[in-house]
């Protein structure tokens, strides 16, 4: 296989991959590093080619990708902010721009308003438990979740206040 057909075949598969949902650039390089991998060849400049090609299609935008991934994240799975900011990172996405993004996603937003969005649902099924089982589960949830111990501290109080176990 030539050259340009290399280059094509790496556009295609591009194209494929980024048309299932948005990506960032740092996953779009890994995934066709895996492909040079898996074909047993190393041609150093086809990958910058085919990212540069995408970026001229408008394909990669990280900026977009970090907004829309950050949306969707405070929709359907609320998070720290640390651990937005870590996830971002890990995608490829550098941290001043994950910074400069989430506050202006979330600069009227506590980490004890993003608690409380996490548990919004699972406080249902628990509001029936024994206190102290409740509390448990809150606390280990909300931990996963990145949220610091102050902040989890706060949000058992606030719920003891309402007494959601009555």
């Amino acid at each position: 296989m030539n050259d340009d057909e290399l280059y094509e075949k790496f556009v295609s598969a591009a194209i494929s991959f980024v048309s299932y949902r948005q990506r960032s650039t740092a996953e779009i390089r890994q995934y066709l590093q895996k492909m040079l991998k898996r074909m047993h060849t190393v041609h150093s400049t086809l990958i910058d080619r085919v990212i540069a090609r995408l970026d001229e299609l408008h394909y990669i935008d990280d900026q977009s990708f970090a907004e829309s991934f950050l949306s969707s994240r405070l929709r359907s799975r609320p998070k720290s902010r640390q651990t937005l900011i870590y996830e971002l990172l890990r995608k490829g996405i550098p941290e001043d721009v994950t910074r400069k993004i989430l506050e202006k996603n979330t600069e009227h937003i506590t980490d004890l308003e993003l608690a409380r969005n996490a548990i919004e649902r699972k406080i249902v099924q628990w509001k029936r438990l024994p206190k102290k089982e409740m509390h448990m589960k809150l606390y280990g949830f909300l931990l996963r979740r990145g949220f610091h111990h102050e902040t989890i501290r706060s949000l058992i109080d606030e719920i003891d206040q309402k007494d959601y176990n009555t």
